[in-house]
């Protein structure tokens, strides 16, 4: 619960310096008080996910709001599966007859 807090007030401290610079919208999605039939206003989000620490093992986290589902599809497709950024799928022969991703 520690980290939830942390998070918490580093999104109220934020919001307080958003306010002071006059930025648009700031903390509007923090909370509402009335219920709009979305999710907006209903504070932040939280995923957790516990993973066993290795020595090098990079962890990529995607992040983003008021965006689709779709957001990270292009940017997914040049990492893994476009022929000219990953040499590998041009040379590796079992991958010319195409492959499939599974979400």
């Amino acid at each position: 619960m520690k980290i939830h807090k942390l998070a918490w007030d580093t999104f109220i401290e934020g919001t307080e310096v958003a306010k002071k610079l006059k930025l648009y919208g700031a903390g509007q999605d923090l909370l509402s008080d009335a219920f709009s039939g979305n999710v907006k206003g209903m504070g932040p989000g939280v995923a957790e996910m516990e993973i066993e620490e290795r020595k090098s093992e990079p962890i990529i986290i995607f992040m983003a709001d008021k965006t689709s589902s779709g957001a990270w599809n292009m940017s997914l497709y040049k990492m893994f599966a476009d022929p000219f950024n990953t040499i590998g799928l041009v040379i590796a022969t079992n991958m010319h007859t195409g492959f499939s991703f599974e979400v």
